[in-house]
């Protein structure tokens, strides 16, 4: 099962080297999996210059983060990516999710957004129509806060809080209509985007030195900031090998100093 963050990129490797290619001829210097991750890996890391920056240090270092980090061996131009992707249906990274979520849940994990009467709450739209204001009954002074709509009401409005606010206002800008395209370009990019988020998410549960660093960060906005600056002018030759760095850096986990007795 999926653990690891160079697990989550092989497993969307293998499923973008099976996207529909409409190029012909000579126009196949790329892989549909290199131009797939090439788009992922922005958004991943929050930075719309990573692949600029990438090339530049694959020029002056011979090595990148782009290759290193999500397996990209050659790094497209923003145009071939979006011309390349525009005729791929966004359904065709799909399983992305499932095996995601099958991972979620031979771990356990899935149980911690378990909300009422053992199912799951997934956010849609209509924050309104569940927001703590709206839930309302005459006799809710007898119902205990975690039974019934009450329970489902708030953990409605946690999802809304802590994914769709994070998804607009917190570096993912899932509201921009990105990429435009003529057939699918925007939906394929947005679908990315937010398995983005999952694999955040993914690896907030998953990998103790990417939570230990997210919670010593004070924001998110900060930690990304740190991933952009590290990124930009080193190279990393894994995933581990950059949160190695930083948690060092930070002083946290194995390299925390101790205490010094009083």
């Amino acid at each position: 099962s999926l653990k690891r963050f160079d697990q989550l990129v092989d497993q969307f490797r293998k499923q973008l080297a099976a996207m529909p290619d409409r190029r012909t001829g000579s126009n196949t210097q790329y892989s549909m999996e290199d131009i797939g991750l090439s788009a992922f890996a922005v958004f991943f890391t929050q930075s719309p210059s990573f692949l600029a920056h990438q090339k530049a240090m694959q020029q002056a270092k011979g090595a990148n983060n782009a290759q290193a980090l999500f397996q990209i061996g050659d790094i497209p131009t923003d145009n071939h990516v979006r011309d390349t992707l525009d005729p791929v249906p966004p359904e065709h990274i799909f399983p992305v999710y499932d095996s995601v979520y099958q991972a979620f849940a031979k771990q356990g994990i899935l149980n911690t957004f378990q909300a009422v009467h053992n199912t799951r709450l997934i956010a849609l739209d209509g924050t309104w129509y569940f927001s703590s204001e709206k839930i309302h009954c005459q006799n809710c002074s007898h119902i205990e806060h975690k039974s019934g709509p009450v329970a489902a009401g708030r953990a409605r409005w946690k999802i809304e809080n802590e994914n769709n606010n994070t998804l607009k206002t917190k570096g993912y800008h899932l509201e921009h209509n990105f990429g435009h395209g003529k057939q699918h370009l925007s939906s394929l990019l947005a679908t990315m985007n937010i398995l983005a988020f999952l694999f955040h998410s993914f690896l907030t549960f998953c990998d103790e030195a990417y939570r230990l660093i997210r919670a010593k960060l004070p924001t998110r906005k900060t930690f990304f900031e740190h991933i952009r600056a590290l990124t930009y002018y080193m190279y990393f030759p894994s995933w581990d090998a950059l949160m190695d760095f930083m948690m060092r850096g930070l002083e946290i986990g194995h390299y925390a100093k101790e205490t010094p007795q009083a």
